[in-house]
Formats: structure tokens, sequence, C-alpha cells
């Protein structure tokens, strides 16, 4: 008597066109959400981290008393004005 394991082996259909279709696309869909989870933040980080280093810089070097306040206001704006534009762009997506 034959005591070994039987493989039942199932076949698997073959993928068609539009299965293939809608798992690449939802991969892609999925990568994006990912890129823009992770592009977000840092945007929103190396804002006021670039103004404050450069405003130091020129503070340290022309001795100007406003440049670091100043350019940690602006470089501020400008993450919020790309966060912005960016979800935009992932809404209409």
């Amino acid at each position: 008597m034959d005591y070994r394991f039987q493989f039942n082996r199932h076949k698997v259909p073959p993928e068609t066109q539009a299965t293939r279709e809608r798992r690449v696309q939802d991969n892609q869909r999925s990568m994006r959400g990912l890129a823009y989870g992770t592009t977000i933040p840092m945007a929103l980080l190396s804002g006021p981290l670039g103004g404050y280093f450069l405003g130091s810089w020129l503070d340290a070097h022309f001795h100007w008393q406003f440049a670091t306040i100043l350019l940690i206001v602006l470089f501020t704006a400008g993450s919020f004005a790309l966060v912005i534009e960016m979800l935009a762009r992932l809404s209409k997506m």
C-alpha cells in the first residue's frame, strides 16, 4: 500500500487581460499613495528647516537680524503651497 501524500494539483485559470490591467492599476494606485504619503511630510518638514538654516547662515555672514524669521515664514508658506498643489493633483487622479 502506498502511504505517500498525493498532491491534488488545482488548475489555476489563466489570467485575463482585464484582470491583469486591474491588478497593475491597483499596484500603481498603491505606489502613488505611498509616494504621496512620504513626500508630503518631507515637504512640510524641509520648508521650515531650509528657511532656518539659510536664514541663520545669512544672519551670521551678513549680520542681518531678520533673515532667519523671514525665511522660515517664506519657506513654510512655500511648502504649504506645494502640499496644496500636490493634494489637488492627487484628487484629480
